[in-house]
């Protein structure tokens, strides 16, 4: 086996230059360069090696090419590998370790595992995760539901001050805001408007409130005067039943067979003819007179007929009485629309 070292030949040669081929024909054979042969290139007969004991650079004034007809360049440190690029049909696999975590196909990238970064991550052509797609301004969901589930907060931030709510690329509500209120609309049209804790709906409002006091509906409240529509946020009211008490319906009698028919009295003076039937008990005394008188023949017994009226004594004033129930005093108000 043939050895060559610069220092075996620097002495006998000078710039020698070889303008054919420099053949070492021994299997096994080395070259060596540098003066601690740090840079030594040796073929086993199969394999060729080329070791290097310190750092190694390749300075290419072109281009570099590798062309492994075996279709892989593996990347070892101390014998073991830690890396490796293949060929797969004219695309390219990059390996961690054996495993491939990256395969290419043209312009596309497929990774087996889990792709993270601590940079930005730019894809302007968009991204897709499974079958949501994010791209540009846009987030679309190609099947299914989207579940947004947070372990706090959600915040949306719209500096344009509103937040739409589409189907099928067609408005159906509107959240606005005005001067740090909301405004809520209905497609285009606003439906509610808010000034604080406060809110006026533009239309008619129906809920299990509401529908508690539709209009017709009797609203009693025993301490507040204040109109109910500021109350409960809704309808137009107006006092109802002022000073007087309420009385169910009643179809078979003439006076209460009727809504908001009014009858009755506070006081009532009675007539003669609702007095009830009595007597009133006359003590005489010893009063007489004589009405009438005739003369009889003598021997005749004379007899005397006496006819008068008499007149108990004034009683009572002829005042009106109470004709009031038991009562309480509440505010009512009827709701008009």
């Amino acid at each position: 086996m043939a050895t060559f070292t610069y220092e075996s030949i620097k002495n006998r040669f000078k710039n020698p230059t070889v303008d054919g081929n420099l053949d070492l024909l021994d299997d096994g054979a080395i070259i060596k360069i540098g003066a601690d042969d740090d840079l030594q290139i040796t073929h086993d007969g199969s394999n060729g090696t080329i070791t290097n004991l310190g750092a190694l650079t390749i300075d290419i004034a072109t281009d570099l090419t590798v062309d492994v007809d075996g279709g892989d360049i593996v990347l070892k440190d101390a014998g073991t590998q830690f890396g490796g690029l293949s060929n797969s049909s004219g695309h390219l696999l990059i390996k961690d370790g054996t495993t491939t975590f990256l395969t290419g196909a043209g312009a596309n990238a497929t990774f087996a595992g889990t792709l993270a970064t601590t940079g930005v991550l730019t894809a302007n052509a968009g991204i897709n995760v499974d079958n949501i797609t994010i791209d540009g301004t846009e987030i679309d969901l190609s099947s299914g539901s989207l579940l947004i589930d947070v372990a706090n907060n959600i915040t949306l931030d719209a500096d344009g001050g509103n937040v739409e709510f589409s189907d099928a690329g067609q408005g159906f509500a509107n959240f606005t805001n005005s001067s740090g209120n909301l405004i809520i609309k209905s497609g285009t049209t606003t439906a509610a408007t808010f000034s604080g804790a406060n809110v006026t709906f533009a239309g008619t409002v129906t809920g299990t409130l509401i529908s508690a006091y539709p209009v017709g509906s009797i609203y009693m409240n025993a301490s507040s005067s204040t109109n109910p529509a500021s109350l409960l946020g809704f309808g137009s009211w107006s006092a109802f039943g002022v000073g007087r008490m309420l009385v169910g319906i009643d179809g078979s009698d003439s006076d209460f067979n009727e809504a908001e028919e009014t009858g009755g009295a506070k006081t009532h003076t009675l007539t003669v003819a609702e007095l009830a039937s009595h007597t009133h008990t006359v003590n005489e005394g010893s009063t007489s007179g004589t009405a009438f008188s005739a003369s009889f023949s003598s021997g005749d017994d004379m007899t005397t007929i006496v006819d008068r009226t008499q007149t108990t004594s004034s009683t009572g004033s002829g005042d009106a009485h109470n004709n009031m129930p038991p009562y309480v005093v509440v505010y009512m108000w009827k709701r008009t629309s």
